[in-house]
């Protein structure tokens, strides 16, 4: 399960997630959660085994026959992509988003 955002309310839909996921990556744009996030959800998601957190990183595609399948993760400091499976994507960029490029395939 992925979750793309570094705001409070990111960190606190990966704490929840995490308990019923068996692990749960966070995927922020930015160099660290420290800008954008309380440091008590700070702490929370740092303790916790399952969550990782994946600065520096973007979505820059997601494929599957029917669902979702698999996501690419691109790497902002070495320009290198990734392919990951995943069967979730939630995306929390905040009350405006600044995101028109799925408007017609994703419910924002």
């Amino acid at each position: 399960m992925f979750i793309v955002g570094a705001g409070n309310l990111a960190g606190q839909a990966t704490v929840y997630l995490s308990k019923y996921a068996s692990a749960v990556s966070m995927l922020v744009r930015g160099g660290s959660l420290a800008k954008s996030m309380s440091h008590y959800l700070i702490s929370q998601i740092e303790s916790h085994p399952e969550v990782m957190v994946l600065t520096q990183s973007t979505v820059v595609d997601v494929t599957g026959e029917t669902s979702l399948e698999v996501i690419t993760i691109a790497d902002a400091t070495t320009g290198d992509t990734r392919a990951a499976p995943a069967f979730a994507l939630f995306i929390f960029v905040g009350a405006k988003p600044h995101i028109y490029w799925g408007a017609d395939a994703v419910v924002r």
